[in-house]
């Protein structure tokens, strides 16, 4: 169902009948069972009241994933920012959050000008007469080398990291990883590797991310190991996956929705305002997986102590209670900024401006330089229902 897209039908038709609704088992390719029954939220005001009632609607109980996971694999969830619940989780969050700020973000500009012109115009040189793929030319490389950069990564080291980084985030892909055992170890490679940066910064501290990582403190106490490489594993999970997907979401946007794309060349819309729209339209992360800590009631449906919930973003940001003509990519569209693409509220994306940045630069260089740019064939969808990601994209560059 998934390779398709998103299945927004399936979406539109579960909303119709309910926002709230229970769905059955599911089991991955590998024949193996992904969790147990869970209730299916669609509906844009029932996904936010879930996002903002921590207390009731937990990360911590049982992961973020649809599966449930191992008693390991839990604990290392937990060890997450994303995997915690408040108060832990503001402790973790205000540790690094000044590095997340506006104007600190800002600073970043022109090195993501820099690295995004290297990426176009690497593209942009390549032979005119047959199609090239986005992914890999700029949509994978961009943020990849951005976050990379901030974490500490050697050059030399980035496509291992690019290859770990899909297989962590699409396990059940097999074009990057064909056994549980490749999964687990592109898991322990990336912690190792991890671990080993954040070491030699605690020794020679740098004026970086990574730095400001290894010398964190919560609640005035030195953040531990564990916690630190956790805290390493998902910015550079989120930081690369989520703005490859949504720059390539962006072009198939203007694709099949021109009178977009020339709102934007003719001034009307400023490359700045287009990524809320474009986050709406595609939402990155498909769903994230709530426990009940307690009874309660969501979209008319009484949700019992221990019940696994999964709140479809992807399909709130499609609701039509909350967006007019919800499918239509609209830049004007005056409540873009609602979406639920980046989170909600205590779990509000730490990287949200840099995403915000990394989009308006690299789109803007992008038609700037290939103004003949088109969509040339379908998209090679990854084979994961967590992410709405794309691994290759054929483009004609006139």
């Amino acid at each position: 169902m998934w390779q398709a897209g998103v299945p927004h039908d399936v979406f539109d038709a579960e909303r119709s009948a309910g926002p709230v609704r229970r769905r059955l088992v599911e089991h991955d390719r590998h024949g193996v069972q992904r969790g147990s029954a869970y209730w299916s939220v669609t509906g844009f005001e029932e996904v936010r009241r879930a996002l903002r009632e921590p207390a009731v609607f937990s990360s911590h109980q049982g992961g973020i994933r649809l599966e449930d996971p191992s008693p390991g694999g839990l604990a290392g969830d937990r060890l997450t920012i994303v995997g915690m619940d408040p108060p832990e989780h503001l402790g973790y969050r205000l540790a690094v959050n000044r590095n997340f700020l506006p104007r600190v973000i800002e600073r970043l500009r022109d090195r993501v000008e820099a690295i995004a012109a290297d990426a176009v115009d690497r593209l942009a040189a390549l032979p005119a007469g047959r199609p090239h793929d986005l992914v890999g030319a700029v949509s994978a490389e961009v943020p990849l080398l951005v976050i990379a950069e901030l974490l500490g990564v050697d050059r030399a080291d980035r496509e291992r990291f690019r290859r770990w980084t899909d297989i962590v985030v699409s396990p059940d892909d097999p074009e990057f990883a064909t056994s549980r055992a490749e999964v687990m170890e592109a898991v322990r490679s990336f912690m190792a590797y991890g671990a080993s940066v954040l070491a030699a910064r605690r020794a020679e501290p740098r004026d970086d991310m990574m730095s400001a990582i290894a010398h964190a403190e919560v609640e005035g106490e030195p953040m531990d190991d564990a916690h630190q490489a956790a805290m390493w594993f998902i910015f550079l999970i989120g930081g690369n996956e989520t703005t490859r997907n949504a720059l390539t979401g962006a072009v198939l946007a203007f694709d099949r929705h021109p009178d977009q794309l020339e709102a934007v060349r003719s001034g009307t819309v400023p490359w700045e305002a287009v990524a809320d729209e474009v986050l709406r339209w595609w939402s990155p992360v498909n769903y994230l997986r709530r426990t009940l800590s307690t009874d309660t009631e969501l979209g008319g449906r009484s949700l019992r102590a221990g019940d696994k919930a999964v709140l479809w973003l992807a399909a709130a940001n499609r609701d039509p209670a909350q967006f007019t003509d919800p499918h239509r990519f609209d830049l004007s569209r005056a409540n873009a900024a609602d979406h639920l693409a980046l989170g909600h509220a205590a779990h509000f994306c730490l990287g949200a401006h840099l995403a915000r940045l990394e989009l308006a630069v690299t789109l803007r260089l992008l038609y700037d330089r290939l103004p003949g740019l088109r969509v040339a064939g379908p998209p090679r969808r990854a084979r994961a229902n967590f992410i709405n990601g794309v691994t290759s994209l054929p483009v004609a560059l006139a």
